[in-house]
């Protein structure tokens, strides 16, 4: 009650002031009408309605808080003092449930206090409020712009057709620098695709539903396609948008004509997705985890150099487990640098993105190696021999475990920068949202797939490897001395082999 009181005084002494400042016409056009328009302000004095967002902006300026014109009824407008209005304060009323603002700069105010917008819609006092809008940039521009800001049943609720969800009120673009929008002559323009990019008819009984920005608790992201290829999106005639770089539909979403230094362009806003609760305790592993792959990758480090200082143990299957530990090294110490810093410039994300790929690949196809040197070694029925020497073998191992995560992390690549591709296939996305993956169908396609394919493969050799290991101590039964030397020889250098392998893994 204070506070109205108080916010009345206020305004009275605005308009009394405002209408001492006028010409002398308009005192005697308010004398001579003998009555007060009653009025509802959306703001408070001095404060500036920023419409779409639908929020109030604090200006410091107390000049024109109320319209200068009225309409009679037969709809001929009158100028009028500012003191002719009988101010009150609304306070950005909620609308209830089904419905949602209507904001509108087109509007006619009648000497009963109704109003009357473009498109017919009519209100009675205490329905609507009235408040002046930032009309560019500069909130001290000389033309004074006003808007009525009124509920209406959602357009789009019980809609069976398209529905387009534009961000600013109609004849308004949105200055997302400022975040407020701004009047414009600029039309506001669709053009509709199908799902492949054609170019479609606007459809005749599409609905526009202007002015509700985009409510997102988790924060809102903008496509711009004019300048990034892979923020193409279409509009569909049933009102969503396709992303065809990830080939997904949004609904939730707003869509304007952009002020930028260089013009306007067509972009959308889109919500985040929602992001899982997390736990305290996962909070504190996420936070530790980065580290914990650091200190692993310098035992993996530290394997890598003891194998490459003594000669012994440069041998195929030394090698082969130094191409393995250096490949989950790079893997460990690129994961961690992704999640202890999830801002890096799109360069670095993406390229981080691409050695991550190529490392996580790069371990796994040199454990399917290991596993097929360690069943090949036991299926050997020569004695093992002790030789410092790379032969033949190991180019073979290494054409193998290096090119096959080559050829993955290049198709990624070509995929996700070759336009059309994406309608077929899904893409890699890195940076997208994050340097890593940014769907689940390309985890599938480019990691969890190759991946499945190569554990298969482990698992057949070791089972091979077992089935050859039974059939050898049951052999050693019936074998003599040379045959049971010759027998732990092959178990020594199987177990030798395993102790290696489970170490590095």
């Amino acid at each position: 009650m204070r506070h109205q009181l108080a916010y009345t005084i206020a305004v009275s002494l605005t308009l009394w002031i405002a209408s001492c400042a006028g010409s002398d016409d308009e005192s005697t056009l308010h004398d001579d009408q003998g009555f007060l328009i009653p009025l509802a302000k959306c703001c408070d004095v001095g404060g500036f309605y920023n419409a779409g967002f639908d929020s109030c902006l604090e200006r410091d300026t107390l000049d024109m808080e109320v319209p200068g014109t009225y309409f009679d009824s037969n709809g001929t407008g009158h100028a009028v003092a500012p003191s002719a209005f009988l101010v009150s304060l609304t306070n950005l009323t909620i609308c209830p449930n089904g419905h949602v603002v209507k904001t509108s700069t087109d509007f006619q105010i009648f000497e009963d206090g109704s109003l009357k917008t473009a498109d017919g819609i009519v209100r009675e006092p205490g329905e609507f409020c009235v408040n002046r809008i930032v009309s560019d940039s500069d909130s001290t521009a000389p033309l004074a712009m006003f808007a009525s800001r009124l509920c209406i049943a959602d357009p789009c609720a019980n809609s069976s057709t398209g529905c387009i969800h534009k961000c600013c009120p109609t004849g308004m673009i949105l200055n997302e620098t400022e975040r407020l929008c701004q009047p414009s002559s600029v039309p506001f323009v669709i053009p509709f695709h199908d799902e492949s990019g054609t170019p479609l008819l606007p459809p005749t009984s599409v609905i526009v539903r202007d002015g509700v920005f985009v409510d997102c608790k988790h924060g809102a992201y903008s496509l711009r396609p004019s300048t990034e290829e892979d923020e193409e999106f279409y509009v569909l005639p049933n009102g969503r948008i396709h992303l065809p770089a990830i080939r997904e539909y949004v609904d939730d979403y707003c869509i304007d004509q952009f002020a930028s230094e260089d013009g306007t362009v067509l972009q959308a806003l889109l919500c985040f997705p929602p992001q899982p609760e997390e736990t305290a305790a996962n909070v504190v592993i996420q936070s530790i985890y980065p580290y914990f792959l650091f200190v692993s990758s310098l035992f993996l480090i530290a394997t890598f150099i003891v194998h490459a200082l003594l000669p012994e143990l440069r041998n195929t299957h030394g090698v082969t487990v130094m191409c393995h530990a250096a490949s989950m090294s790079v893997m460990y110490i690129g994961l961690a640098t992704i999640q202890l810093n999830p801002y890096l410039p799109d360069d670095v994300c993406i390229g981080l993105a691409v050695l991550v790929h190529f490392a996580f690949l790069a371990t796994f196809t040199w454990l399917n190696v290991l596993s097929f040197d360690i069943w090949w070694t036991f299926n050997d029925r020569r004695l093992p021999r002790r030789s410092h020497q790379l032969g033949r073998r190991f180019i073979y191992y290494s054409l193998y475990a290096w090119s096959v995560p080559t050829l993955i992390v290049l198709f990624g690549q070509i995929v996700d920068n070759v336009r059309g591709l994406a309608n077929h296939i899904s893409q890699p996305g890195f940076g997208t949202l994050k340097c890593w993956f940014h769907t689940p169908g390309s985890f599938y396609i480019f990691l969890y797939g190759p991946m499945s394919v190569l554990i298969l493969g482990n698992v057949f050799f070791f089972t091979m490897t077992a089935i050859t290991l039974c059939r050898a101590r049951i052999g050693t039964l019936h074998k003599d001395n040379a045959s049971l030397f010759y027998s732990k020889q092959k178990l020594m250098q199987l177990n030798k082999l395993l102790v290696d392998l489970n170490y590095n893994d």
